[in-house]
């Protein structure tokens, strides 16, 4: 019940994202308006229109991206890389509708990101085609810093 949940509020989220996506330049992490039910809420955004948010809500961190293209199924493959490192590989959950994936467990996932100047992603469902990701970033992203220390799991 509680993964549906946060399967709920990823929908919810990403549709309120897409509102925001085009408000400022893309590769950089902003803080969005309080207003939302998070204590706090970044978000960026690419060219492409894919976007990724990262929410804290409670101590509970969420993050989650839209996809180029809807996936079908509960979860998806996903090969990840920060800097042309090594590969990470493992399996996310899908948003209800199928266009956007929740990070399993994001706050090393964020740590990382923060400081990285790239991340270049490999996503399946075993369905459709893979779809490719290979996103710039701006660092350090001082906005999702202080999402991550919103929910006291900032870099020690």
């Amino acid at each position: 019940m509680i993964k549906m949940t946060v399967r709920a509020a990823l929908t919810a989220a990403l549709a309120l994202g897409v509102a925001w996506a085009g408000a400022a330049a893309a590769q950089s992490w902003r803080m969005q308006p309080r207003g939302t039910d998070a204590d706090a809420f970044a978000l960026i955004d690419w060219p492409s229109g894919v976007y990724m948010i990262s929410r804290c809500r409670g101590g509970e961190l969420v993050m989650a991206m839209t996809l180029a293209r809807p996936m079908q199924g509960q979860s998806v493959e996903v090969t990840y890389a920060f800097d042309g490192g090594a590969g990470v590989r493992t399996r996310w959950s899908l948003s209800d509708n199928g266009g956007g994936v929740i990070i399993s467990d994001p706050a090393p996932f964020a740590r990382t990101m923060a400081a990285a100047r790239s991340l270049t992603m490999s996503i399946t469902d075993g369905q459709g085609p893979r779809q490719r990701y290979d996103l710039p970033l701006r660092a350090p992203a001082r906005d999702l810093e202080e999402v991550l220390a919103t929910c006291g799991l900032a870099a020690a």
